[in-house]
């Protein structure tokens, strides 16, 4: 993957927010915690112009309760990024509500509600960034709910953006399933245990809803994205390898593993 998003150019150099080059004119007050946390889109794209942009853009939805920004896996990936792109690369967040698995639970208006969010968001965002940097490599990743944003959002853009978007990297997909097309699949997974979005992939329970009632349905990645999509699902994770047996733990060590290295 990292040899697909590089394409470093010695003109430019990244702030302190590992975002654009110093032309930029972004202000130091909107750099707090930018190193670590990312950047709205709406802060970089009100100062971006295409000379000032990076030649690679992370743009990533972050998981379910996770603190507003990249989230845990989404640094980590940036890191990986940044490692292997000599540092030339801006990190962009999704901003919106990723409510945690409790309030998913209770509420489950919450849950579909936050996700919507997501992709009306990731939408926009993603528009702007290929308009406002229509040179840059975009990656668009995401986490656990985050991922389940990423493909929604993926599948609902445009052709013109879709040109765009070089790589597309999920972390524990609510809808992952081991047969799907135009998906390069990675970890350790069951060839036979799907996302928990999936009928019949839980026991009765608290979730049902997840996959009973739930009102969105799996969606196809575009087939002009084939051969750029990367799905990553550790053995045992209760999200993305859902059946009777599956755990927590698993879906919680994305950034704690070598997986944003694979990426």
């Amino acid at each position: 993957i990292v040899a697909m998003v590089v394409s470093v150019n010695s003109a430019y150099a990244v702030t302190e927010r590992g975002l654009v080059n110093q032309n930029i004119g972004i202000s130091a007050s909107n750099a707090t915690d930018a190193a670590t946390a990312g950047v709205k889109v709406s802060d970089f794209a009100a100062n971006a112009t295409v000379s000032s942009c990076v030649p690679v853009i992370l743009y990533f939805s972050r998981g379910s309760g996770d603190t507003p920004g990249l989230g845990p896996v989404g640094e980590t990936l940036r890191n990986s990024l940044k490692a292997a792109t000599a540092e030339r690369s801006a990190a962009v967040f999704n901003d919106y509500p990723a409510v945690s698995v409790w309030d998913a639970a209770v509420v489950h208006d919450h849950y579909t509600a936050s996700v919507t969010q997501g992709i009306a968001t990731a939408l926009v965002d993603l528009q702007g960034l290929a308009s406002r940097c229509p040179t840059s490599k975009i990656v668009v990743g995401g986490y656990s709910q985050g991922a389940e944003v990423t493909r929604y959002a993926i599948a609902q853009l445009t052709p013109a953006v879709q040109q765009h978007i070089t790589a597309v990297i999920l972390f524990g997909d609510t809808w992952f399933n081991p047969q799907e097309a135009n998906v390069t699949k990675i970890g350790g997974f069951s060839p036979t245990l799907k996302g928990l979005h999936y009928p019949n992939t839980l026991p009765a329970s608290l979730f049902d809803w997840l996959y009973k009632t739930y009102p969105f349905a799996a969606k196809a990645f575009p087939v002009s994205l084939r051969g750029k999509i990367f799905s990553f699902c550790h053995a045992g994770d209760i999200v993305c390898q859902a059946d009777g047996h599956s755990q927590v733990d698993p879906h919680l060590t994305y950034n704690q593993d070598n997986s944003t290295n694979q990426a």
